[in-house]
């Protein structure tokens, strides 16, 4: 599962290619929920990250094209 909702999806997120093979689930997406929504819920519940500044996903520093992959230990 991944944290991106509707307004994710009008930019250009090469990302969603590998989520979308890997069969990587939106919840937020699946709720029909966008940004703005999202913060006004978690103001409501009290969380302290309801106005946070969004923050870009770390694989979008790297250059385009440049392959990303996973050398870890599998589980």
């Amino acid at each position: 599962m991944d944290g991106s909702n509707l307004d994710d999806l009008k930019d250009h997120r090469p990302g969603l290619k590998a989520v979308k093979e890997w069969r990587i689930r939106h919840p937020l997406v699946e709720a029909q929920m966008a940004k703005e929504e999202i913060r006004h819920y978690s103001r409501d519940l009290g969380l302290p990250s309801w106005n946070k500044p969004a923050l870009a996903c770390l694989s979008s520093r790297f250059p385009y094209g440049m392959e990303i992959t996973w050398k870890g230990k599998e589980k």
